[in-house]
């Protein structure tokens, strides 16, 4: 290359990304991307191979001129740096602003062609990413470049992101966990994908795209990943299964309500399928499945005191509540009955608003018994108390565990640690006796071998019993 030709092509170049610098960054534009959008597509057909000049087929560029007839106005083209990907950009929108190396396709230690040509559905895609780190950490980098392409742009704008269907699939599911949305139908065909929606930096939507139109797939009902409960959202409502347990589970909801207990769901009855009807209540979901919970879920003391406090209002509001003469229970605790318990809050059983609990959610496993042991059931989670989990010392664990006593109120640290071992050992019962007795839930958690982890926990909290006591509490 001559001195004249390269000359060229540097002042080229960098007047590429003067101009897409001010497309994506105007002078005085906030780069916090208050209000900004993401359409990630997968790329078109590609042609029988790359590097011939046909990286798309010609259907593939057919298709690709179809799409950009609905094309919206791209603050941002960013693409793959494979050719299949580059040409689809252009064939959208006539230009590529830049590649982007980390679009490029996924690693099979993350995602086979094989593996992702089999799934189906949201749930398929989760349980993927859980049993494979490569696939989480994957997912996770992919969503860290999708925020940093929607950081550089200004409010109010969209930019256009083509690359490889589990680029897309694996971050996509875990927006979908956390945002209790869907990415299904799956796999992705080409051109189909994603809408991501952010506000100030943060995702707050995600939408499904048909490969013809930039308009979102409009779902009647989307799997909302619980693991037992079958629930879908339906519209500005949850549905979800039923047992025995359910009318009386609609009656303490319907008591709640009444009394000004807003932290929990309304029931809405059941619909014509038999399944409850529950109004959905928007807001961040930390399920700490396939993902783990974030570090500030245990680090964040005023987390931990919100989570007592509002164990300790629904405990005061369902003090007035009577139970219908034929109420029937999931779970009925041993020993005293003042109260009913909810029996499983938990963070994966929160609605978050920024890090504080706001809702309760899973009701179906509430059942009369005392206070004592759900503050123990929801200390096990909350603190954590779990025996072989290392991020937190016994010292602070035992630390925590007083903070969420003392928050709460009436109920010592002591009573806690005397109880959880009994009531892991009573949990691990009834799952194995459901599960035994045809329950699908809980034969899902028995295949999962959670009564021997369970009986596992309760011997070794027997063991650090001592080492979680707070030190004014030693003997």
């Amino acid at each position: 290359m001559t001195s004249t030709t390269l000359r060229k092509t540097l002042e080229r170049r960098a007047r590429h990304r003067r101009e897409t610098e001010e497309r994506t960054n105007p002078v005085g534009a906030s780069r916090s991307a208050a209000m900004v959008s993401l359409v990630v597509r997968r790329h078109a057909e590609p042609g029988s191979e790359e590097g011939t000049g046909r990286a798309l087929s010609a259907a593939g560029i057919a298709a690709g001129r179809r799409l950009r007839r609905d094309a919206q106005e791209f603050a941002l083209v960013v693409s793959s740096p494979r050719e299949r990907a580059r040409a689809t950009a252009v064939e959208v929108t006539g230009r590529v602003d830049e590649p982007n190396e980390s679009l490029g396709g996924s690693p099979d230690a993350a995602l086979t062609q094989q593996q992702y040509d089999t799934l189906r559905s949201l749930q398929d895609v989760l349980e993927l990413i859980a049993g494979n780190e490569h696939a989480l950490h994957f997912a996770q980098q992919q969503l860290a470049t999708w925020e940093a392409i929607a950081r550089r742009l200004r409010d109010g704008t969209t930019a256009l992101v083509i690359t490889h269907g589990g680029n897309i699939v694996l971050p996509a599911a875990l927006l979908a966990r956390r945002l209790g949305t869907d990415v299904a139908p799956l796999p992705l065909s080409h051109l189909e994908g994603v809408r991501v929606d952010y506000s100030q930096g943060r995702w707050r939507g995600l939408e499904r795209l048909s490969a013809e139109s930039n308009s979102p797939i409009v779902q009647t009902e989307i799997p909302l990943g619980g693991n037992l409960s079958q629930a879908v959202r339906v519209g500005d409502t949850v549905r979800r299964r039923t047992g025995p347990w359910t009318p009386a589970v609609q009656s303490l909801l319907a008591h709640l309500h009444a009394v000004g207990f807003t932290a929990a769901p309304r029931s809405l009855g059941v619909d014509e399928r038999g399944r409850a009807v529950l109004a959905y209540l928007p807001g961040d979901i930390h399920g700490g499945w396939p993902e783990p919970m974030p570090p500030w879920m245990f680090e964040d003391l005023t987390t931990l005191r919100r989570a007592a406090e509002l164990l300790r209002r629904y405990h005061d509001a369902v003090l007035t509540f009577r139970p219908p003469p034929d109420a029937r229970w999931h779970q009925v605790a041993p020993g005293t009955h003042e109260l009913i318990c909810h029996n499983d809050w938990s963070p994966y059983n929160a609605i978050f608003r920024e890090h504080d609990p706001v809702v309760m959610l899973d009701w179906d496993h509430t059942g009369p018994g005392n206070r004592v042991w759900d503050v123990a059931s929801s200390a096990h989670t909350w603190v954590p108390l779990y025996p072989k989990r290392s991020e937190l010392s016994l010292e602070q664990k035992a630390a925590r565990l007083a903070v969420f006593c003392e928050t709460y109120g009436d109920v010592e640290p002591g009573a806690v640690l005397d109880v959880l071992p009994e009531q892991l050992r009573f949990v691990a019962h009834l799952v194995r006796t459901n599960a035994d007795g045809g329950d699908p839930g809980a034969q899902k958690l028995a295949g999962w071998n959670v009564p021997a982890r369970l009986r596992e926990e309760a011997d070794l909290l027997v063991r650090q019993k001592e080492a979680l006591r707070p030190a004014r509490h030693r003997d």
